[in-house]
């Protein structure tokens, strides 16, 4: 009986391994360039294991010799081929111009399993994506951001309240990574959800709490995100959320709530609780609409607080570039009297190219995944079938010395308005591209725009024994984000007395 479950088990193992050589050799018998695989795993064994963070691997992959001179290279999802882009034109067509043939992520989430994950924007698969995407667009205008803005801006003053408190105190040693998401819940909370979360008063309220629980990093998070990026074909076993039940209860709550209170008053807020009671009216489930609540407080607070941090890192260990960006704010301050819009913050040339250059370094987004919904013809001498994963390795162009000189530097003057014609937009996509890229940019833009102008406008940022040397990306996280703290020295250097 043993000799016979033996010979069963090595029957199954020689299957197996026959079947995953086969798939292997998918790339080769297509005469595509591939980077060799590793059993079971693909090119991702260093995610499965958490040794790297998905922007390095996916970097590391956009960098292999095997691909230097081809516009693609052919990798492998566990056992699913996949391709990797590595030309701009590429991009493009793939992004942009043929879009109706990549419209949807390779990810997937089941809403059955999350039912408030599930239904976010960017889980959603086209048509109910693109309906939804239409009718969300407009929250999001210029016209709608401005009207927005004094929101964001109120929020601004208390950061600089916060800050002034603090440096006040004799151990003025700060976590610029909680702070920053301390100000974006705020921003999120008020703008998206009509509540006052007075996070930086309360740290510990529901709005931070709730969402530090999704971004507390842990093992069983990362197998939820993973799952869901990567092998979703596993879903009904491994069964990922994004969202627990505790916080799913606390969104339907707070959105219940907040739409009640709306309906009370009939006071237009010019918020994103507007448009969901205009999805209500027109019928949309529930789990729907609190979906669309859920993806701005995700994104909303956590990209954005970390494109900050990043940034004030950088402004740290640079003390001249934060000394011209202070300068910069000083002369704006006394211009404007200290009042200012979203127009006048959008003209700060110095702090546009600030965060832009930091959004390059430190790209939100570590990849962007489509997946083929029909064949494609890629050039002459490769079609796509139907189902392919296709990735665009964002952090590692945004760091190719072909597109910017000393990439690993941060220097904000590669994106002075004279040097605007000599950047291809592809190179740097912080935020993705297309009919199908972050729909809160502006959203976030001005978020760490008004979060910088308040950092700065009475302090200095100064580096500590405690300040990190080296940056090292989070390889739990799901987006780009720093692992431990960001500590410095916050020094009251008030500029202008208003």
């Amino acid at each position: 009986m043993l000799a016979e479950i033996s010979i069963l088990l090595l029957s199954a193992f020689l299957f197996v391994y026959y079947w995953f050589r086969v798939q292997y050799s998918y790339w080769d018998r297509k005469q595509i360039p591939s980077i060799r695989p590793s059993l079971f795993f693909g090119n991702l064994k260093d995610l499965v294991f958490m040794r790297k963070a998905s922007s390095d691997i996916f970097a590391d992959l956009y960098n292999n010799p095997i691909g230097k001179n081809s516009p693609y290279i052919g990798i492998y999802v566990f056992h699913k081929p996949a391709l990797l882009l590595r030309d701009p034109e590429l991009i493009k067509k793939v992004l942009i111009k043929d879009f109706n043939s990549f419209q949807n992520h390779y990810t997937y989430l089941s809403p059955h399993t999350d039912p408030i994950g599930g239904n976010m924007l960017f889980m959603m698969k086209t048509p109910m994506w693109r309906d939804l995407r239409q009718k969300l667009t407009p929250f999001f205008t210029s016209g709608k951001l401005r009207n927005m803005f004094p929101l964001v801006d109120s929020i601004g003053d208390k950061l600089d309240d916060y800050l002034k408190s603090l440096s006040s105190n004799s151990s003025p040693i700060v976590d610029l990574k909680e702070v920053c998401s301390l100000y974006t819940t705020d921003v999120i909370a008020s703008v998206a959800f009509g509540f006052d979360a007075n996070s930086l008063n309360e740290p510990n309220g529901d709005f931070r709490r709730n969402g530090r629980k999704i971004f507390d990093f842990h093992l069983k998070t990362a197998i939820s995100f993973f799952t869901a990026f990567f092998l979703h074909q596993l879903s009904f076993i491994i069964r990922p959320r994004f969202l627990t039940q505790e916080t799913s209860h606390f969104l339907v709550k707070s959105i219940d709530y907040a739409m009640a209170e709306r309906k009370k008053s009939g006071v237009a807020r010019n918020d994103l609780i507007d448009t969901l009671l205009q999805f209500e009216k027109e019928g949309y489930p529930k789990n729907v609409i609190v979906g669309q609540a859920a993806i701005f407080w995700l994104a909303g607070f956590e990209t954005t607080s970390s494109v900050m941090t990043f940034l004030l890192l950088e402004l740290v260990r640079n003390q001249e570039i934060q000394d011209k960006l202070r300068e910069e704010i000083k002369e704006f301050l006394i211009e404007t009297n200290g009042k200012f819009d979203y127009d006048k913050i959008n003209s700060m040339e110095y702090l546009n190219m600030v965060v832009q250059e930091s959004a390059r370094m430190y790209s939100t987004l570590p990849f962007l995944d489509r997946e083929c919904l029909e064949g494609y013809q890629v050039d002459e001498e490769l079609h796509i079938p139907k189902g392919t994963p296709v990735f665009v390795p964002n952090f590692g162009i945004a760091r190719d010395p072909k597109y910017f000189d000393e990439p690993n530097k941060f220097d904000p003057e590669r994106f002075h308005p004279s040097n605007k014609q000599f950047i291809d937009n592809v190179a740097t996509m912080p935020f993705g591209t297309g009919p199908r890229s972050c729909i809160g940019e502006r959203l976030g833009l001005i978020q760490v725009k008004v979060g910088i102008f308040n950092f700065l406008r009475n302090h200095k940022l100064v580096a500590n024994e405690k300040t990190v040397k080296d940056v090292i990306i989070d390889p739990m996280a799901l987006v780009v984000t720093m692992k431990g703290k960001m500590y410095c020295d916050v020094v009251r250097d008030t500029m202008v007395d208003l």
